[in-house]
């Protein structure tokens, strides 16, 4: 294999590092208030060409592309920038966006109406892309999970799916990989699949068959949820965002997979733009207690028009018994679409069983991909877990012995 030469130049206050003829753009982004660092920010270009998020340091790495002018920062809740390609600073400061909640409280607003109008909107979406497979977007997803002060395992999987306001069917996976460490030292995750958890959605169709109630948009919210008004702020990028708080009424909270959170919704075309809040979901196993689970998932306009999952975050802490000593577990898992729109050669294959531990053993482990394709700009954590389950060979087998 080639020796690969790093050149870093400082240019304009922008890092540019070249790789294999690759150049990139890094930095960190930060809440300019209060200084503290923006996780899971949204940095692309225009026309959806590339997109990527910050880590949990805040700092960000994007691929640059040769005939692109300018490159876009956001969060929601704060003022979008953008910059030249060539006068990026290292560290960028975004502002929060203005409230003007008064103006709602003013305005007799009737609630439970407005829901229903973006649960129309979003069911009419439904029955028109329900069933399109030709546009997939590609997607990449990683999963960390820990036991006490112990990193345990690791998976990271790119693939495509269909993408309109949630991840749905049609799955092709393209590559993975995944580590764990020797059993007799911690609890083992693997059968703990958060990547169906990410598939997360804020809407449901009315559906006889539906057993549960799992999500905020749907036909009966009004008999679920107490719907209120927590804020309302102007962004450059979205225009007029209502923020609603969804509460579970007292009788509804054992039948909801969603417990409670909050939608950022667009007015002037009633997209939501972000979704937050807890779940209700159990993992299934005994000596289990003390869970919980949050999650955030943030949306951009696709090409078609209609609202498209842009990453989602899940994270999950709980307590486990062995041998009667109590350990702590955490889980990150993020998802995010490397590409707004796709269109695959060979779409044919789809995976409906979502098991990725098997699905990444039934593949060939290629390191010099993940060495020389990052996507997600990695902390000194990520690179030390990597680096640790590599001396151990834990890669590219499912047993990682």
């Amino acid at each position: 294999m080639k020796k690969i030469i790093l050149i870093t130049l400082y240019l304009s206050f922008s890092f540019i590092i070249h790789a294999q003829e690759i150049q990139y753009i890094i930095g960190a982004v930060y809440d300019k208030a209060s200084g503290e660092i923006l996780v899971s920010a949204s940095v692309y270009y225009d026309k959806n060409q590339k997109v990527t998020i910050t880590n949990a340091e805040g700092e960000y790495q994007i691929e640059k592309i040769a005939d692109a002018d300018s490159l876009n920062f956001s969060y929601i809740g704060y003022a979008t920038k953008k910059y030249n390609i060539n006068n990026i600073p290292q560290k960028i400061y975004l502002e929060p966006a203005m409230t003007n909640l008064a103006e709602v409280v003013v305005t007799p607003f009737d609630v439970n109406k407005f829901v229903k109008q973006v649960w129309n909107r979003y069911n009419e979406i439904y029955l028109k892309e329900s069933t399109n497979k030709d546009n997939l977007s590609l997607f990449f997803y990683r999963q960390i999970s820990q036991t006490d002060t112990i990193y345990n395992e690791f998976i990271e999987t790119f693939f495509t799916a269909a993408n309109t306001y949630c991840v749905g069917n049609h799955f092709v996976f393209r590559e993975g990989r995944y580590a764990k460490i020797k059993s007799d030292s911690v609890y083992l995750f693997s059968g703990t699949n958060f990547f169906v958890v990410s598939r997360i959605s804020p809407f449901s169709s009315i559906n006889p068959s539906q057993k549960k109630s799992n999500t905020f948009l749907q036909p009966n919210f009004e008999t679920i949820y107490e719907i209120k008004i927590d804020n309302r702020f102007f962004s450059e990028e979205n225009g007029d965002i209502i923020v609603l708080d969804f509460v579970p009424k007292p009788k509804s909270k054992e039948k909801l997979t969603l417990l409670s959170g909050k939608l950022y919704i667009r007015e002037s075309d009633l997209s939501i733009v972000r979704m937050e809040g807890v779940s209700n979901q159990k993992i299934k196993a005994s000596g289990i207690k003390n869970q919980s689970l949050s999650f955030s998932v943030n949306y951009r306009d696709g090409l078609n028009g209609y609202p498209q999952v842009e990453t989602v975050k899940i994270e999950t802490d709980y307590n486990f018994i062995i041998k009667k000593k109590t350990h702590k577990a955490h889980i990150v898992s993020t998802l995010f679409a490397v590409d707004q729109y796709y269109n695959p050669s060979d779409n044919t294959r789809k995976s409906e069983t979502l098991n990725l531990v098997e699905i990444i053993d039934k593949m060939k482990y290629h390191p010099e991909f993940w060495r020389n394709n990052p996507i997600v700009k990695r902390t000194a954590v990520d690179e030390k877990i990597i680096k640790s389950f590599e001396n151990s060979n834990a890669f590219g087998t499912f047993k990682g012995e």
